[in-house]
């Protein structure tokens, strides 16, 4: 016997109301960013800790544009926003979009620095806020951050 097929809207089964609604739902989602290869967060055979690799999905109606251009590496940044942030379940491993340079990612040299920074980011990215941000000499990652 063939499958059952609906006639009219109104016919499906609950359950395959439900399955079609899911399948809507996923499909109009944006797309996550891709997962950060596993070398994100782990330390070096001296101990320092490694920077990574930055996540690849730009946001939403950003142009892609490379972290660690000219300039990007130590010192402090020009005024700008942030248009998203980016974290995973793997420790010492968040990043934030700037507008102007792309993923930078935040220091995880101190716990507690890493989470003020990326809640600081949080805020400028939630209302629009500009941000100026320190990044370390060395690693091109970010330190500080100021948010008006």
């Amino acid at each position: 016997m063939p499958p059952r097929t609906p006639e009219r809207p109104h016919d499906l089964s609950p359950g395959e109301a439900a399955a079609l609604a899911s399948a809507a739902a996923e499909a109009a989602a944006p797309p996550r960013p891709t997962a950060v290869p596993t070398d994100a967060g782990k330390r070096s055979a001296g101990g320092a800790r490694v920077a990574g690799t930055a996540p690849t999905l730009t946001p939403p109606g950003r142009p892609p544009s490379a972290a660690g251009r000219a300039g990007a590496v130590g010192g402090t940044s020009a005024w700008t926003t942030i248009a998203a942030l980016w974290s995973i379940n793997q420790g010492d491993n968040a990043w934030f979009y700037d507008t102007n340079v792309g993923w930078k990612k935040i220091s995880p040299d101190s716990d507690v620095g890493l989470e003020t920074v990326n809640a600081v980011a949080g805020f400028a990215k939630s209302y629009g806020s500009a941000v100026q941000y320190v990044t370390d000499d060395t690693t091109g990652m970010v330190t500080e951050i100021t948010c008006f």
